[in-house]
């Protein structure tokens, strides 16, 4: 059975290790810079700036959903963020998904939002087809844009 719970301080191990796979797992090993001590700090501190639910499984840590809340000034309304969907290789294909999904699902009534949304790499093909079959659609008309780094840095300095 499949339960899905707050995150608390001592899940940060274990998000740690899970965001480290979900890069690895999406061929962007090493991309991650987060640290042990940025996941307290910015997730469980006084002011959060994210929250995180936590699935288990045969009392397990098996999967996370890292999310925060954005406002849509279109809808005028609370829109919940997901950063980070991710599931344990031994757990999956075993509602694990579905359960944080659901979780998330709930938690965005309770709080009014009229949409969650989030990005899915274009060649995660089994999450797409998750996300897919629990209703989800691809929004093609919008096109992600970033800036990063040396690129912010240059538009401050000129």
């Amino acid at each position: 059975m499949v339960t899905t719970r707050n995150a608390i301080v001592e899940d940060v191990p274990a998000i740690l290790e899970m965001l480290s796979d979900s890069a690895s797992d999406q061929g962007f090993e090493g991309e991650v810079g987060v640290t042990a001590g940025d996941l307290i700090r910015d997730g469980f501190g006084d002011n959060p700036r994210f929250f995180c639910a936590i699935a288990e499984s045969d009392g397990q840590i098996a999967g996370m959903a890292l999310y925060f809340f954005i406002y849509s000034t279109w809808g005028s309304n609370t829109v919940l963020y997901l950063e980070d969907l991710y599931v344990r290789q031994r757990a999956r294909k075993q509602g694990v998904a579905r359960s944080l999904v659901t979780y998330l699902a709930q938690l965005a009534t309770d709080k009014g939002c009229r949409r969650i949304q989030w990005l899915v790499h274009s060649e995660n093909l089994p999450a797409i087809r998750f996300y897919e079959a629990i209703g989800a659609r691809s929004l093609t008309d919008w096109s992600l844009m970033q800036l990063k780094d040396e690129a912010i840095e240059r538009i401050v300095i000129s």
